[in-house]
């Protein structure tokens, strides 16, 4: 990919806003789903400050919903994992994955991709995790499969919370607008590239991801953690749309709780809640009197 110099590539108050951030700490920010495309098709990814990329010190987090409230946990399933990988290509992806088949139900090949696309609710998986190549084109479908035909997820089918997308996108963006067109079929939460993965990439990230998820981490802090403990490539460019707070897990833990309720147990004298309340309504606060854009 290429790179950008933040000073350049950004307004003045904004580049001068983030510059001051990234140098003396981590910085997440969230673009609100109503900003205009632009602002989420921006490789925020390539920049640089100081001619030192900046990917390790500025997570983006694209089309979060403009709400305070948190949204529940998904209740505990597998993931459906579809391989539409070459099988004669030196690098397997999935090759001594590691995790057990009653958490990640695997589906190698179109035929029974889309078998189970016609058999089964994808409501019944936690998460739907795709590996292909990318067709890496904004006028065409978006991913390539081995015949070299182009496919994508059948419009009509409901989707589970959480989709990873683990194919090349282009640098112009075709795999974010087409991750913010699963946001709108009901997806949550969508992990898709700006720009090329490697395949070896893919063999490293996708297991600390996936285990991330079924134990319970937020998916946001599970793609962190696979950002920063793998040397990869492709080094920042799967990108998060949606809601990078969702996780799995049977019971609500305080920060999911709903503002209301957190209101009544602050107003019974918990500490705990009154901590996680404040943020929690001075977000609410800006959002509904702060600026948009």
């Amino acid at each position: 990919a290429e790179t950008l110099a933040l000073e350049a590539a950004l307004p003045t108050p904004l580049a001068t806003w983030l510059a001051r951030l990234c140098q003396t700490s981590r910085l997440r920010l969230h673009l609100c789903a109503d900003l205009p495309m632009a602002w989420h098709r921006f490789p925020y990814e390539w920049l640089t400050l100081d001619g030192q990329p900046l990917h390790d010190r500025l997570r983006v987090w694209r089309h979060v919903p403009r709400t305070a409230e948190p949204r529940s946990p998904v209740p505990p399933a597998p993931v459906a994992l579809f391989n539409l990988w070459p099988p004669d290509e030196a690098v397997q992806p999935l090759a001594d994955f590691p995790l057990a088949p009653a958490e990640v139900h695997r589906h190698d090949g179109r035929r029974w991709v889309e078998a189970l696309l016609r058999t089964r609710d994808l409501h019944a998986f936690s998460a739907l995790c795709l590996i292909a190549h990318g067709s890496e084109r904004a006028d065409a479908r978006p991913f390539r499969l081995p015949d070299g035909s182009l496919w994508e997820l059948p419009p009509a089918q409901p989707l589970p919370s959480l989709v990873i997308l683990l194919a090349c996108g282009d640098n112009g963006g075709n795999l974010l607008d087409y991750a913010a067109a699963l946001l709108k079929r009901g997806a949550s939460t969508v992990l898709a590239a700006l720009g090329q993965l490697d395949a070896r990439d893919m063999t490293a990230l996708l297991p600390i991801l996936l285990h991330g998820w079924l134990t319970g981490e937020r998916i946001g802090d599970a793609l962190d953690a696979a950002q920063t403990a793998v040397a990869w490539r492709g080094r920042g460019r799967l990108c998060l749309l949606g809601t990078g707070e969702l996780r799995m897990g049977d019971a609500p833990e305080l920060a999911d709780w709903a503002t209301d309720r957190l209101a009544e147990h602050a107003r019974a004298g918990e500490d705990t809640a009154l901590r996680a309340l404040l943020p929690r309504l001075t977000l609410d606060g800006f959002l509904h009197a702060g600026e948009s854009s």
